[in-house]
C-alpha cells in the first residue's frame, strides 16, 4: 500500500528549521554550491534563505503550505503544538 500524503493537513509535514550550517553538513554545500540561483522548497521556518542570501546567495524560499490565510495556519500551528486537555 502506498501512503498518499494529505497536503491540506499540517499533521503531513516535519517542520523543521533548520540553519545554513546543517544544509551545509547534510548536503556537502561548499561556497561554490551557494553561487548561483537556488529554491528552498518548502523554505518552512528554517534560516538557510536568510543565511544564503547574506553571504550573496540567491535564493527564493517557497512553501505551499503559506498560501493558506493566517487564522488557518494560526489554528493548525495550535493543533499541532499545543498538547491536548
Amino acid at each position: 500500500m502506498t501512503h498518499q500524503p494529505n497536503i491540506d493537513a499540517l499533521d503531513e509535514f516535519l517542520i523543521s528549521a533548520r540553519s545554513l550550517a546543517e544544509y551545509r553538513a547534510i548536503f556537502t554545500l561548499t561556497d561554490a554550491d551557494l553561487d548561483g540561483h537556488i529554491l528552498d522548497r518548502p523554505g518552512g521556518a528554517a534560516s538557510f534563505t536568510a543565511e544564503a542570501s547574506e553571504l550573496g546567495a540567491t535564493v527564493i524560499a517557497a512553501d505551499p503550505i503559506y498560501a493558506r490565510p493566517a487564522e488557518q495556519l494560526r489554528a493548525l500551528t495550535r493543533s499541532e503544538t499545543v498538547p491536548a486537555r
